[in-house]
């Protein structure tokens, strides 16, 4: 019975946790008691964003945006950056309308390659952009906008964590190689690398009290 309960434990921390990681990629949550979620997690391709009342839990509205929004983050109060997989930008949108304030798009000083991820750090000076296809993530200022700096990744950058206690971010690799690697961010430098037999991560989180770190295999 011991052993059952034990199992049982294991098997719902890590259903939640694999919720939480798809939830971290494709949603961005506002003070008033919204959830936006992009439709590309379960119906990739589509170009839809659904929005939800946290109070009653439903639907809102559906808005279109982009060719294959995938991620979407909190920029500032009324305003969600999202990473655009299809058109390989990033968008600002207007949280009350929609409406598109700017597309920042591709280019030499900022060069976004199959993004699958944006998460924007805790001191709201960058955006973190996983580059999928291109194993890096791009740390691009939120002032202007320019990439400050790509950072190699393992294979297939997945899941992204900012461990704002320690100051630090961690990005899990879907095909390994590292599986895991640490991202100091003050100084942008990778600081370690976890390699724990390519079991698939997809995301990860820290219990930043026990500075222990959860995750997830595929």
């Amino acid at each position: 019975m011991h052993n059952f309960k034990k199992i049982l434990a294991i098997f719902t921390l890590t259903f939640t946790l694999i919720i939480l990681f798809t939830l971290q990629v494709c949603q961005a949550q506002n003070l008033s008691g919204s959830l936006y979620v992009t439709k590309y997690v379960t119906n990739g391709g589509d170009g839809k964003i659904l929005e939800f009342d946290l109070t009653t839990l439903n639907e809102v509205r559906e808005i279109n945006i982009g060719i294959q929004p995938v991620s979407i983050d909190y920029l500032e109060p009324g305003k969600l950056l999202i990473a655009d997989h299809g058109s390989n930008s990033l968008i600002i949108v207007n949280e009350a309308d929609f409406s598109i304030l700017n597309e920042i798009q591709t280019s030499p000083s900022l060069p976004l390659y199959s993004s699958n991820q944006v998460r924007i750090t805790p001191d709201r000076e960058y955006a973190y952009v996983l580059n999928y296809q291109h194993n890096n993530v791009s740390i691009v200022s939120l002032n202007d906008y320019s990439i400050v700096k790509k950072v190699q990744t393992g294979s297939a950058p997945r899941g992204l964590y900012f461990d704002s206690m320690h100051n630090m971010a961690y990005i899990c690799c879907h095909y390994g190689s590292p599986d895991v690697i640490k991202i100091d961010m003050t100084t942008l430098n990778v600081v370690g690398t976890i390699d724990y037999g390519g079991y698939k991560p997809t995301g990860c989180v820290v219990h930043e009290l026990n500075n222990w770190l959860y995750i997830p295999a595929h």
